[in-house]
């Protein structure tokens, strides 16, 4: 068992004010985003050894409650009640990654369970491999307000560039597209600016393919524990707490300089028209700004690499030397 639906998109797409509004829902919970899931989870898995032992199961389930932003926002995870369920299923990715989400699931005490984490898109095939029945939601801005927003709020490894932001946009995007053209039942896509403009026609439209009444209270996801908390917690979402904001379009136009502009629609100027966003008559980019891009680019990702290196080898430490702890102390068996 898994969620029943995951909200994908590309970063600072509206995924947050979309989970703010279902989290209202009585029948619906969305989760904190759950980085990592996807990425770290699988890559780690191996090092707890053979989960049919107690400990291996409790170990794997202490760490995933550090899963993205799960202790940042204080929401508790049953690592109990997780290892029991595990221990009841199977013991491959599939059946961690479903444990983990009735955990969440049970606490929240809700019928229906969703997933919003937009550094999932990338794994979209492995998803759709562990969940072959989740439904999709594919929320889509323009991706020069996706840019202005990212490079406005995001800051140190975790800043990437226009030239950057100008790949991961289409990438992501078609891909999803891709997927609704193969599994349209199970596809829904919904543009962010509709969404600000006419909230209650597409929440109705969203609740329909659910399978969920819909819900007024949907409306004032500005009062919700979701907003407040992201709201309060994060700067880049402080917009939450004033509710729709029907302005919040077309920013790129004052935030992104000429040469951002021209180098963004060149990139991705195909995949903004395929999504309804007409471009500019921006000129030509300098090729110089280009490269100075792809210079900075290259920088945040080798350090990203590095760190990503360090808190792996941290971790894999961490795992190995609390198995053996565990294991001198059960009088080595």
């Amino acid at each position: 068992m898994g969620p029943r639906f995951f909200i994908l998109s590309s970063g600072r797409s509206g995924s947050t004010l979309l989970a703010s509004m279902l989290n209202m829902h009585p029948a619906v919970h969305l989760p904190v985003e759950l980085f990592g899931l996807y990425t770290d989870v699988p890559r780690a898995l191996p090092w707890y050894g053979d989960l049919r032992q107690g400990f291996n199961r409790l170990l794997l389930g202490r760490d995933l409650a550090y899963v993205g932003q799960l202790r940042q926002f204080g929401v508790h995870f049953d690592v109990e009640g997780f290892a029991a369920r595990l221990a009841a299923t199977g013991h491959d990715l599939a059946a961690v990654i479903g444990c983990f989400y009735e955990t969440l699931q049970a606490s929240a005490e809700k019928a229906v369970l969703g997933d919003k984490t937009p550094n999932h898109a990338p794994q979209l095939a492995l998803i759709d491999r562990l969940f072959p029945s989740a439904l999709v939601v594919h929320l889509v801005r323009d991706g020069r307000d996706c840019a202005a927003s990212s490079v406005r709020t995001r800051e140190g490894i975790n800043q990437r560039n226009v030239q950057e932001l100008a790949q991961l946009w289409p990438r992501n995007n078609l891909a999803l597209a891709r997927f609704g053209e193969h599994h349209p039942h199970r596809y829904h896509r919904l543009r962010y600016e509709d969404l600000i403009a006419d909230p209650q026609a597409r929440l109705r439209s969203l609740c329909a393919f659910l399978e969920v009444p819909f819900d007024e209270r949907m409306l004032d996801f500005s009062t919700g524990e979701f907003a407040r908390g992201n709201a309060q917690r994060l700067t880049h979402h402080a917009n939450l707490s004033q509710g729709i904001l029907e302005g919040n379009r077309g920013k790129w136009r004052t935030e992104l300089s000429e040469p951002e502009i021209a180098l963004y629609e060149a990139m991705a100027g195909a995949a903004l028209q395929r999504f309804g966003y007409p471009l500019t008559d921006a000129g030509a980019y300098s090729r110089p700004f280009r490269w100075r891009c792809r210079a900075g680019t290259a920088y945040r990702r080798l350090r990203r690499a590095a760190r990503t290196l360090r808190i792996e080898a941290r971790r894999f430490v961490a795992i190995t030397v609390r198995r053996g702890l565990h294991r001198l102390r059960a009088g080595g068996r």
